[in-house]
């Protein structure tokens, strides 16, 4: 029997050490694989990694539209406060008009009330 297995041929081969370098050939690929995928750039003897650049690009947008929408935000506060004062200033205004004419009014009917002495 072991004549009749040595006779025979397997049709496939497997290098030598082809399992123990395995996993070394799949690190290499992968590394190989991921400097395709990555988009660099290189400028002037630097290398540009345009995925890092697209979130530095996008968090600084988030960050411009935030401060943009706070500066809106705390001017309409600020028109809103400023209404509110005017409205304040007037009503004490108002009053203030209210108790000056409530005090030269009580002085005409005290003065009209007063009986004068005519000392000649």
């Amino acid at each position: 029997m072991n004549s009749e297995l040595e006779n025979k041929r397997l049709p496939f081969e497997v290098p030598e050490n082809y399992f123990e370098d395995f996993a070394a050939r799949m690190d290499a690929r992968l590394a190989e694989e991921m400097q395709k995928t990555q988009p660099n750039v290189e400028v002037k003897g630097r290398k540009i990694d345009f995925r890092r650049l697209a979130a530095l690009v996008a968090s600084s947008a988030a960050v411009f539209a935030g401060l943009l929408f706070g500066g809106f935000a705390l001017m309409n506060m600020q028109q809103q406060v400023d209404a509110q004062a005017e409205e304040i200033i007037a009503q004490e205004t108002y009053v203030d008009e209210m108790l000056e004419m409530m005090d030269i009014h009580h002085i005409e009917l005290a003065l009209a009330d007063a009986e004068f002495v005519d000392e000649d």
